[in-house]
């Protein structure tokens, strides 16, 4: 991805005015942002897929907690999952900085810090029924997961 300065310039050596320049960078950040999303929500070319897989491959490999990351997002933004009942459906949602992109991944790896043990999960707490947002969320155990469920109705 382009960086907007890096636009500027580009459309300044265009003959566009600095003003101009500045004003067509930050619509192209915004085109271009909104194109990476779609991208990567909806682009269905083989090849892309083999890249993903590739890639999804070796961020699992070389950060932890990003297998944790993509398993939260399938449980609320996905509507193909067999767990949206539980989720999605009854608004359960996922702080908007942590979802889509690498840098969103990065924001949330950050936050939650590494796993105590391989053993923990990804934890809704102190509020089961609350959302993935900071402060409420934390790695627990089996045991601590347990104790922490929602009350079935």
């Amino acid at each position: 991805m382009i960086n907007k300065s890096k636009a500027v310039e580009i459309l300044k050596e265009a003959g566009n005015t600095t003003e101009d320049a500045i004003s067509m960078a930050q619509s192209f950040m915004e085109i271009q942002q909104w194109l990476q999303f779609d991208l990567d929500k909806q682009l269905e070319d083989d090849g892309f897929k083999e890249y993903r897989r590739l890639l999804n491959a070796k961020r699992r490999k070389d950060y932890p907690n990003y297998s944790n990351w993509c398993n939260m997002k399938g449980r609320v933004v996905s509507n193909n999952s067999e767990t949206r009942k539980y989720y999605k459906d009854i608004g359960i949602t996922i702080y908007e900085p942590w979802i889509h992109g690498w840098k969103a991944f990065l924001l949330f790896n950050d936050y939650m810090g590494p796993k105590p043990t391989p053993q923990h999960s990804l934890d809704r707490y102190p509020d089961p029924a609350g959302n993935y947002e900071p402060g409420n969320v934390r790695w627990a155990s089996k045991v601590e997961q347990r104790v922490n469920q929602r009350k079935k109705k």
